[in-house]
Formats: C-alpha cells, sequence, structure tokens
C-alpha cells in the first residue's frame, strides 16, 4: 500500500510537472530539478484552489503558473496539508526563486497567502514549506502575513515594492521599512563597525543587536546610521557620539548610554528620530556652534547635567519625551534653550519630572532668548518654574506653579492623567487642546501613530488613539 501511494504521488507529480516545464529530452533522468514542495494552510479557511507560481529575483517567470485543485476532506484536524514533488528542468538548478502560493475560496477569493525562496540542484530533490497565512494590508507600515518590507506605502521603486516585497538591489530594516540602495550600504555588527565606518563609499549602515561600547566620532562626512531594536551604544563617562566639522547625520533606531551627544559647528547637521538617550552623568543633548539639529520620537532621560542644550543654529524638536534629568547641582532641568533661529521649533514635546538647581532657572523649559513652544506638556518639574519669562508658549499645558501665574491665554494649567511612560491616559485635558492651524505640528506621535485622532490634536508627546 505504501508503494502504490507513492506511485500514485509520484504519477501526479510527473502529470502535473509536464504542464509546469518539460524535462529535458522528455525523460526524468539526472537532467531535471526536483522541488518537494509542502503545502500547509488553516482548514477553516475552506480553500477549494492554490494557485502556484515562481519567480527568478529579476521578476521574470522560473517556471508557469498552475493551479492546483484542492480536494474535499472529512478531516477534523485544524492544519490542512498537501505535498507535491515537482520535477522541473535543470536550466533553474543554482538560481534562486521565490515559490509562492495563493489560497483561494470558492468565491474566487484570496484568503491565504505564502511564499518560500529555495534554490535547485541537478538531480536531486529539494524540500520546501509554504505555509499559508491571511494576506497582511500592504502600506500600513507592519510587516504581515507574508510581506517582507511594508513602508507605510504602496509605491514601487523605494525598495519595498508594491506588494510590500523586497526590490532587488534593496535592503531594508525594521517596521516601518527603511529602504536603500544595497551597493551604498552595509550591514555590520560590533566587530565590523569601525571598518565600516573608514569605508566612506558606503553612506548607510545597518547595525545588528548588540553592545557597541565605543564612542562614535562622525565629522566631515555624510552617513546614515540605523539599528533594530537591541543596538546599544555605551560608554563608561564622556561623549557618546559626536557630531562636527560639517558632518551631515542621520541617526536612528538607536539607544545610547553612558554619555551624551554632542552637534557642534557651522555647516554640521543631525537628523535623530527614534532614539533613547540615557542615562548619563553629562548632558543628553547638546546643540552648538552654528550646528542644526531634527530630534523626533525620541526619550531623553536620567541626564544629570540635564536633557537639552540648544546652544546652536536652526532647530526642531518635536514628539521627544524629556524626563528626570538634571539634579541639584545642575543649571539645566530638562530643556535650555539659549539661541534660536526664525525657522526653529520645539513642539509637541513632554518635558516633565526634571530637577534645576537654581531656583532663577525654569526646571522645565528655560529661555535665555526669546523662543517659541507649541502644543508642549511641561509638568512636575523640580526646583524651578515650569518655563521662564522668555519662553513664548501657547496650546500647552504647563504646571503645576506655586503661585498664580496670571493669564495663561490659550495654556492650560490642570493635571495632565499621565501614565509611568508620561503617555496621556483617557479623561486628561491635553486631549484634541493643541493647535495646528499653522501647519507646523507633526503628523505622527512619538509612538508613530497619526495625529490627529480626535477633533483637534493632542497637546505633548502622545496622541491618544480615538480607539
Amino acid at each position: 500500500m505504501r508503494r502504490e501511494r507513492h506511485a500514485a504521488r509520484l504519477i501526479a507529480a510527473l502529470t502535473l510537472s509536464t504542464q509546469l516545464v518539460a524535462c529535458s529530452g522528455g525523460e526524468t533522468t539526472a537532467n531535471y530539478c526536483g522541488l518537494d514542495l509542502d503545502i500547509t494552510w488553516v482548514r477553516a479557511l475552506e480553500l477549494v484552489n492554490m494557485p502556484l507560481s515562481g519567480k527568478f529575483d529579476d521578476g521574470s517567470e522560473a517556471f508557469s503558473p498552475t493551479v492546483l485543485e484542492v480536494e474535499a476532506s472529512t478531516s477534523t484536524s485544524v492544519i490542512a496539508r498537501r505535498n507535491l514533488p515537482l520535477f522541473l528542468d535543470d536550466e533553474l538548478a543554482l538560481k534562486r526563486m521565490v515559490v509562492t502560493v495563493e489560497g483561494r475560496n470558492a468565491a474566487g477569493g484570496l484568503v491565504a497567502v505564502g511564499s518560500s525562496t529555495v534554490s535547485l540542484f541537478v538531480g536531486s530533490f529539494v524540500a520546501l514549506t509554504v505555509d499559508l497565512f491571511a494576506p497582511g494590508v500592504c502600506g500600513n507600515g507592519s510587516i504581515e502575513g507574508t510581506e517582507t518590507c511594508d513602508d507605510n506605502n504602496t509605491a514601487a521603486g523605494d525598495g519595498c515594492a508594491d506588494t510590500c516585497t523586497l526590490e532587488q538591489d534593496w535592503l531594508c530594516i525594521n517596521t516601518p521599512s527603511v529602504c536603500f540602495p544595497e551597493d551604498n550600504t552595509a550591514v555590520v555588527g560590533p566587530a565590523s563597525l569601525a571598518g565600516a565606518l573608514a569605508d566612506t563609499s558606503k553612506a548607510v549602515l545597518f547595525l545588528g543587536a548588540g553592545r557597541y561600547n565605543m564612542s562614535l566620532q562622525l565629522s566631515a562626512r555624510s552617513v546614515t546610521i540605523i539599528g533594530v531594536p537591541g543596538t546599544i551604544f555605551e560608554v563608561s563617562a564622556g561623549v557618546a557620539i559626536n557630531i562636527s566639522s560639517g558632518a551631515v547625520v542621520t541617526l536612528s533606531g538607536l539607544t545610547v548610554r553612558g554619555g551624551g551627544i554632542q552637534i557642534e559647528g557651522a555647516g554640521t547637521s543631525a537628523q535623530m528620530s527614534k532614539m533613547t538617550i540615557g542615562p548619563s552623568d553629562g548632558t543628553g543633548i547638546t546643540l552648538s556652534d552654528g550646528a542644526a539639529l531634527r530630534l523626533s520620537e525620541s526619550r531623553v532621560f536620567n541626564h544629570e547635567l540635564g536633557g537639552l542644550l540648544l546652544d546652536g543654529g536652526n532647530y526642531r524638536v518635536e514628539n521627544v519625551i524629556v524626563q528626570a534629568n538634571g539634579g541639584a547641582g545642575s543649571s539645566i532641568g530638562g530643556v535650555r534653550i539659549v539661541s534660536t533661529t526664525g525657522t526653529s521649533r520645539f513642539v509637541n514635546n513632554t518635558v516633565a519630572e526634571n530637577l534645576v538647581g537654581t531656583a532663577s532657572t525654569a526646571a522645565g523649559v528655560h529661555c535665555v532668548e526669546a523662543a517659541g513652544l507649541k502644543n508642549n506638556l511641561v509638568w512636575a518639574n523640580f526646583g524651578g518654574a515650569p518655563i521662564s519669562a522668555l519662553c513664548d508658549a501657547e496650546h500647552s499645558n504647563l504646571g503645576p506653579y506655586e503661585e498664580d501665574p496670571g493669564p495663561l491665554g490659550t495654556n492650560l494649567s490642570m493635571d495632565p492623567r499621565l501614565s509611568p511612560d508620561l503617555h496621556l491616559l483617557p479623561g486628561s485635558p491635553c486631549i484634541d487642546a493643541g493647535d495646528d492651524t499653522d501647519g507646523t505640528a507633526p503628523g505622527i506621535d512619538i509612538d508613530g501613530e497619526p495625529r490627529p485622532q480626535g477633533d483637534a490634536i493632542d497637546i505633548g508627546a502622545d496622541e491618544v488613539s480615538a480607539q
């Protein structure tokens, strides 16, 4: 009986294989490539057929598409399985291809899909399993189902195709996906980072998870450095990352401990997002000498000499939580703005639980010269006022004040109802209390969720979900 079942499978395979591609000379000798295909799916999907296709990396067909019929079954098992040995042309040997199986119901609707990558060999079978899952929603920024990337859009040509699959000669990382040309990008770890930094032909560095026990000196060059969750830069003291001498640097997804980040010098610029910076015995981020900074969707916390010192050129700080910085001996609590430009922005940030050592200095945000603040939550900072007199705040929640602050204009001074991680709780007065009539507020919050979700934008770094 076992031999009969095997013979029946082999006959079925040969019959289907002649529909896919012709074997060399019409014989199943060593001039073939064998694929032992296993397909699994959830039986409750009630599949009636499964279109099968194969494509090379360049998108061309590896073999002619076909449709596998799903036979009715009385089995009560949750998972269904179909095994299919295929004889394919020996010209497919050593070529990488993606085998895709779709699952369709009686109405012809696509209810499941799966794909796997394989390279074949002459004269032998290669086992391949394709598990079918409900298709993901391409373009929502979340990698689901059989998606290999999702960059928050359905455009092709940017590394992640309109089907949310990786395009040829591109590399993508993180969720939502960030993609760069492969020939311009290096994938490195702690042991190889120093060498990769010395190679100026690579403008993009993808960092694997791990501890990088080193300081970064980024001078007079352009580079983008992106880390996955668990990418940690740690120094024992001093500056962890220095950006200077006209360097143009993008940092994303890094955790920085033991030291702060310095950006200095005219022509130097840094764009940082999804950063976790702290703790350290210094200042979290120092901007000086005409440099420029854009900081978003990040957290700066537990720096003994203060959170942010903005004493440079242009800055835009948005969707940042500045928490528990400063100390009894610090002249900076959360943020100190020494100089600003006409296009600088400090918008939709949460500055809380910081401490300053001198009563004449604001513990939350201290402005040495006039600076605008909008939609910010500055609450429960100690040792000084929430903000200084030269901070021009609007549509913000400021406090609590020890004395009557006088007219607040468009600002609030109410308990914001915060969670321990400084997100807004239901019923917070900050919900729908911000303003974006001038179009300067960010379109997302610190967690990447869209703004606004209600009648108006929320105050602070967090936007409460409408759900």
